[in-house]
Order: C-alpha cells, then sequence, then structure tokens
C-alpha cells in the first residue's frame, strides 16, 4: 500500500510539472525560429493584450540593417539572447508569388 501511495504522489508532482511547463507559453528565437527557454535573469515580462512588436525578418528602410532596431534585446517578452514569447514575434509576410514564364 506504502508503494502505491508513493508511485500516486510521484505521479501527481510530474504531471504537475508538465502542467506548470505548457502554461508558461511556448518560446523561439526571433531571428533563427529555433524552439528556446528564455533565460530567466534577463527575460523581460511584457503585457499578454499588446500586439507583437519583434520583428527579425522584415527589411527596415529608416535604419542601417534589417530587422534593427525591432530585433534588438532583450525587450519585452524577450531575453537577452532573443528568445522570445512567440506571441510577440511578428509573423513574416509570405514572399509574392513568381510571375508565370512568358513564352
Amino acid at each position: 500500500m506504502r508503494t502505491l501511495v508513493s508511485l500516486l504522489a510521484i505521479t501527481s508532482l510530474a504531471a504537475l510539472g508538465c502542467a506548470s511547463d505548457s502554461s508558461t507559453g511556448s518560446y523561439s528565437n526571433a531571428v533563427t525560429g529555433v524552439d528556446c527557454r528564455p533565460d530567466p535573469a534577463s527575460y523581460m515580462p511584457h503585457d499578454p493584450d499588446a500586439p507583437a512588436t519583434v520583428d527579425c525578418s522584415t527589411p527596415h528602410d529608416d535604419v542601417p540593417q534589417p530587422g534593427e532596431p525591432c530585433c534588438e534585446f532583450p525587450q519585452p517578452g524577450c531575453d537577452k539572447e532573443g528568445c522570445c514569447d512567440n506571441d510577440v514575434i511578428v509573423e513574416p509576410e509570405p514572399p509574392p508569388p513568381e510571375p508565370p514564364d512568358v513564352i
């Protein structure tokens, strides 16, 4: 009986740990798109109702390099390495379709 109770306790704790990970959201590197875990020491919380603001894929004509300054870190929703909550990353626009070949 003790073994069963211990097994149930361990299983419950493991399930709680998994549930807490999924409730924290999902994160990706804003530059590479690779899944990541933000560094708690440098992660800046963000307002969940705010629009996406991290745009590392769109060239910006008013700054010297594409993605700057919208791609500087840390910023709200990201850590210092660019690991950001997926809710703050601006999805890149799909490329325009190529024109058909004219013969």
